[in-house]
């Protein structure tokens, strides 16, 4: 059931962009002179390529970090730090995607922009899950669990439904990892709570494979994980 850790990944990055969305965003780029919006579409940009294409993701990543910093725009400042920090953690660089998520913490916190550290506690946690799984330190995914209840209680307070179901999402994961699985079964079933209620069918696919694995590979409930499985499968 290794396959499912797949899943926590796609929960926690946008749906790659097809090359006709790329080439959309790169002709408003050629059209465009104001440097905030030349800003945004460079981000976007480098966001539909970091999924699998590395090297052009890094390309308008560096072109984002210049662009941003001469906007004088601290929440575009902070979005290309994050973005710097998923970029990293991608390329197993832990310790860099440590110190941009650090720099997007800076920025948002001067501007109280609270969603954002939602966002970006979500991303640290997901480095240090990784951290977790490399190598194989426990402290390393007690961290990760840290910064995603930190993430869903920050979550709360902005009422940020994404920021909220990824959180539970990653907070079981991380309580799996840690071998405890009641408290992973019950945090999959809030993130599926919030899913369903604000019918983000997508996250609720993931949850409902999670959940599926924490039946077969821990409980043994095979009947309850072919359940939780075929909704995943419906809904993917």
């Amino acid at each position: 059931m290794k396959n499912f850790l797949i899943l926590y990944f796609i929960a926690f990055t946008g749906v790659a962009q097809k090359p006709s969305q790329i080439d959309s965003l790169k002709k408003k780029l050629a059209t465009t002179s104001d440097i905030q919006r030349k800003t945004k579409i460079v981000q976007d940009i480098c966001e539909a390529y970091s999924r699998n294409q590395p090297d052009s993701a890094k390309k308008y990543l560096e072109i984002a970090q210049d662009f941003s910093k001469k906007s004088l725009d601290k929440k575009l400042e902070g979005r290309s730090y994050h973005l710097a920090a998923n970029f990293f953690r991608a390329q197993n660089e832990f310790e860099k995607s440590l110190q941009a998520s650090q720099k997007t913490i800076d920025l948002y916190e001067a501007i109280d922009y609270k969603r954002g550290l939602g966002r970006v506690y979500n991303s640290i946690g997901l480095t240090y899950k990784k951290m977790g799984d490399s190598q194989k330190v426990a402290a390393f995914t007690r961290k990760a669990l840290m910064f995603s209840l930190k993430a869903i209680d920050m979550a709360k307070v902005v009422e940020d439904t994404n920021g909220l179901i990824s959180g539970y999402n990653n907070a079981g994961i991380a309580y799996r990892d840690l071998k405890e699985f009641r408290k992973a079964e019950d945090a999959y079933k809030m993130g599926l709570k919030n899913a369903e209620k604000y019918k983000v069918d997508r996250d609720a696919g993931v949850l409902h494979a999670n959940l599926g694995q924490i039946y077969i590979d821990f409980e043994k409930e095979y009947d309850k994980a072919i359940v939780e499985l075929e909704k995943s499968l419906v809904i993917h």
